[in-house]
């Protein structure tokens, strides 16, 4: 009969020649065998990527209910959730996530500061942070659309997520099933993507699309976009524009500001002629239409157009002179999308 020393050794042999007929058949498994004492209750938490928040069809597999437990493996380091400043979900061109929701998460951002002067009370609700990173210089055209009738109030912060940092928004004002906002994105510079709802409710869902194009190669006053009696410019937009113009000091209408992006047109005739120029609002309302003369400078703007639908500017265009057009957006809505078709007519004096 094996004694109670002699049958651990036997246990601790059977062990040992387990795991070396392992190692040598090239198996990379564990053998199953667990020694008194050894223990291994550590969860594996991953690292969690876009993979991990899209499924093929673009349908979101983790929300906030799947994410980790608050506290870590040991119980004392904090796991962050995903869809938060600390552990926000991947964006990429192309792409649209569905099916999104705000809570249960961190209510970190509340009061959103935009260009200096635009503040907005975010609700009480948590926020969906989402990160974006430009591979080169683009247009980020970001659009939210609810899933269930509620409005959201969407953000891009630059530099650091934080609610100070915003640099476009669109907070669903408007009655529309959707609503967008856009800015230019630096090669290789982190942006940061919140959503809420304008109403306390976390159940909301709503989907998140990206969409992302080159700069517009014109539309500025060292390169602007050549107008001719005649034109029908049935889609412009002022989507990637500069915002070069911000106080327009006009001799017919007075000083006129505009902090939002604009684009600048010229125009040139062979003969003295009676300019009209409208714009109507496709996406957005129309933008207000400035005549700056031969400088392009706002501080020497000579007209602006008129209220209406469509906005008109009308001026006299003398034979050879150059005449700069200015379509600029709104106050505090420079990354509000804005598009509208422009007409020009002319006719001999």
């Amino acid at each position: 009969m094996m004694r109670q020393g002699q049958r651990q050794e036997v246990a601790a042999l059977l062990v040992a020649a387990t795991s070396l007929v392992l190692e040598q058949a090239g198996c990379a498994c564990d053998s199953g065998v667990q020694l008194a004492g050894d223990t291994d209750d550590t969860p594996d938490v991953g690292d969690r990527t876009l993979d991990d928040a899209v499924s093929d069809d673009g349908a979101e597999d983790w929300t906030p209910d799947d994410a980790a437990p608050e506290d870590g493996p040991d119980g004392s380091d904090a796991v962050a959730i995903l869809g938060t400043c600390d552990d926000p979900i991947g964006l990429a061109c192309g792409l649209t996530l569905r099916e999104q929701k705000v809570g249960p998460a961190a209510d970190v951002l509340d009061r959103y500061l935009c260009d200096d002067t635009v503040s907005f009370e975010a609700t009480a609700t948590p926020e969906r942070v989402y990160a974006f990173t430009a591979v080169a210089r683009q247009v980020v055209t970001l659009t939210v659309a609810p899933e269930d009738g509620r409005r959201f109030g969407l953000w891009a912060l630059a530099d650091a997520c934080e609610s100070t940092s915003c640099i476009a928004w669109s907070t669903a004002m408007a009655e529309r099933p959707e609503d967008s906002t856009w800015f230019v994105a630096e090669a290789g510079t982190t942006y940061f993507v919140a959503v809420e709802p304008t109403s306390p409710d976390e159940s909301s869902r709503f989907s998140l699309t990206v969409a992302c194009s080159e700069p517009p190669a014109d539309g500025t006053c060292s390169v602007p976009a050549a107008l001719d009696c005649g034109v029908d410019l049935a889609h412009e937009s002022i989507l990637g524009g500069e915002d070069e113009f911000d106080l327009y000091s006009c001799s017919s209408g007075g000083r006129v500001a505009r902090d939002g992006p604009e684009r600048a047109y010229v125009l040139m005739t062979t003969s003295t002629q009676n300019v009209v120029i409208s714009a109507a609002g496709l996406l957005g309302q129309a933008p207000l239409l400035f005549l700056l003369g031969d400088a392009c400078d706002s501080a020497a703007c000579v007209e602006r157009s008129v209220s209406g639908s469509p906005v008109e500017l009308r001026f006299t265009a003398e034979a050879g002179v150059r005449y700069f057009i200015v379509a600029d957006s709104y106050d505090g809505l420079a990354g509000n999308v804005c598009e509208f078709s422009l007409d020009v007519t002319c006719s001999g004096t």
